[in-house]
């Protein structure tokens, strides 16, 4: 599993919500939270992973997915989805779980994505940091689109 642990001040949840779900509509929002990141739709992203050897397209879904480990309970915002390769949609990549627990000041942020047993321990070590980049950019963002409005 790679994790990140995120603080966020300077944002409440109800405003950031409602930015994350425009900003997820965004290609070029999408694209610039992670260097990785190389195509993006609403649906599909192409991205740099490292056990494929290449940029690989994968499509996500938010629909019916299983929390994979217990869930924290004072988190108790949670963002879940799934990721598939699109040559071979039957095939689950990972899953996100991210958790959010709104603190008097912004956010704690729980990010996780779980890969199968199978994955490289590189490519998932590797993805702790692409976690970190791509919220930390996300919320930096968020947090400017706010001061602008």
């Amino acid at each position: 599993m790679a994790r990140a642990h995120l603080v966020v001040t300077g944002i409440n949840w109800r405003s950031a919500y409602q930015l994350i779900k425009k900003a997820f509509s965004l290609k070029q929002t999408l694209l610039s939270i992670e260097p990785d990141h190389i195509d993006a739709s609403g649906v599909t992203v192409t991205e740099i992973m490292g056990m494929y050897g290449k940029p690989t397209a994968m499509k996500g879904t938010l629909l019916n997915v299983p929390h994979p480990e217990p869930v924290k309970k004072d988190h108790y915002l949670r963002l879940l989805g799934t990721s598939h390769l699109v040559a071979h949609p039957n095939i689950t990549n990972a899953i996100a779980m991210h958790q959010i627990k709104p603190t008097k000041n912004g956010l704690d942020i729980l990010a996780g994505a779980y890969f199968p047993t199978a994955a490289p321990q590189e490519l998932v070590d590797g993805h702790s940091l692409h976690l970190a980049i791509e919220m930390s950019n996300l919320f930096s963002n968020i947090i400017e689109r706010q001061q602008n409005n």
